[in-house]
């Protein structure tokens, strides 16, 4: 089964403040719970885990969940990235996990996350970043096979039912939450992301609204939700 986003997913490489802060959230996370063994799960090309990797001085740290066929062709020749492309092939346990965009894309995701639960050693950790707010559904969450976009309480709720502490959960990218829903009322209708427009937000609006992320707190609204859990 191949990913209808590959072209979006090439696109978002170009958003280099974006990328650069999903990256220290799951480096500030390793580093703190001192994890040793970590997955990505819907590692999608790979970026992330090839940067956390190069991080942490290479090795087999990280290995790396993808099913899209597709995508596949991004791990060959990559030393430090193991791919499975099927959870359950993997037969381990890890310290830590991190999901980027990926909850959002299954439909059974109450079933996942217990799964994702089960992959876990004691007290390992889940990092999870998703869309929020289903009033900012759009042409790009269709075209990339969106089910849902995430509230808190929704996704609290279905972290507690799956055997999850939650330590913190926040809606990130005030701004972009206004940004998201202008691209609902007056962007691509196929749902494909524009690099000019995503270049001038990384570099202009994103540091802007993270700053505005702080002064809120995560409480009021964002165009993400990121979570961190705790396998009780």
């Amino acid at each position: 089964m191949d990913y209808s986003g590959e072209d979006n997913l090439q696109t978002m490489k170009l958003a280099k403040n974006y990328n650069r802060f999903l990256l220290n959230l799951a480096l500030k996370e390793i580093r703190k719970n001192k994890a040793e063994k970590i997955m990505d799960f819907g590692a999608g090309t790979g970026l992330f885990a090839a940067e956390i990797a190069e991080n942490l001085g290479g090795g087999e740290r990280i290995c790396c969940i993808e099913k899209a066929d597709n995508l596949q062709k991004f791990y060959q020749n990559n030393d430090k990235l193991k791919l499975y492309t099927d959870i359950g092939d993997f037969d381990r346990t890890v310290d830590l996990i991190y999901s980027y965009n990926v909850l959002e894309h299954i439909k059974e995701d109450a079933l996942i996350l217990k799964i994702l639960n089960d992959k876990l050693n004691a007290d390992g950790v889940l990092l999870l970043y998703l869309p929020a707010f289903q009033c900012l559904y759009s042409s790009m969450d269709k075209k990339v096979g969106h089910y849902r976009r995430y509230t808190r309480p929704r996704l609290m709720s279905l972290l507690l039912q799956s055997g999850f502490v939650i330590e913190q959960c926040r809606y990130v990218d005030f701004a972009g939450f206004w940004v998201t829903l202008l691209y609902k009322l007056i962007g691509d209708k196929g749902g494909k992301i524009n690099p000019r427009a995503l270049v001038f937000f990384d570099r202009i609006i994103f540091p802007l609204s993270r700053l505005t992320d702080i002064l809120t707190f995560g409480k009021i609204c964002g165009k993400n939700i990121f979570c961190i859990a705790r396998k009780r």
